[in-house]
């Protein structure tokens, strides 16, 4: 891992880095990205240095139970989210106001079975 940091340091991509070097196969494909992570995801050795990071920056090697990592954190910006916090929000709304108006819908319909008669 402290191999790795220095490359990091010597101005190596973190995300081919990761690629060639996790141990994480899921994240590795990813280039190391593991989302959007909120306090309580995480164990608390990794949730402790990831939140200590400023934007962009690299941690030192984190030992954790599954190994050790090393974090490089992005913040999200409102201004660069706007469309899809908005786009996610409609969604969410149309899916629930969907949802209600089919069951009224099934509630009130009247069905006849012309094929029993």
């Amino acid at each position: 891992a402290n191999e790795i940091k220095a490359r990091l340091d010597a101005g190596a991509d973190f995300a081919q880095l990761a690629q060639a070097e996790s141990k994480d196969t899921a994240s590795a494909a990813k280039g190391g990205d593991l989302g959007l992570i909120g306090k309580g995801d995480t164990v608390s050795e990794f949730e402790a240095a990831a939140f200590a990071l400023s934007d962009g920056e690299i941690s030192a090697p984190v030992q954790s139970t599954y190994g050790w990592h090393i974090i490089q954190a992005y913040q999200l910006h409102f201004e660069q989210e706007k469309q899809t916090i908005l786009e996610q929000y409609l969604n969410e709304k149309v899916s629930a106001r969907l949802g209600t108006w089919y069951s009224e819908l099934r509630e009130n319909a009247q069905i006849t079975n012309t094929l029993a008669q």
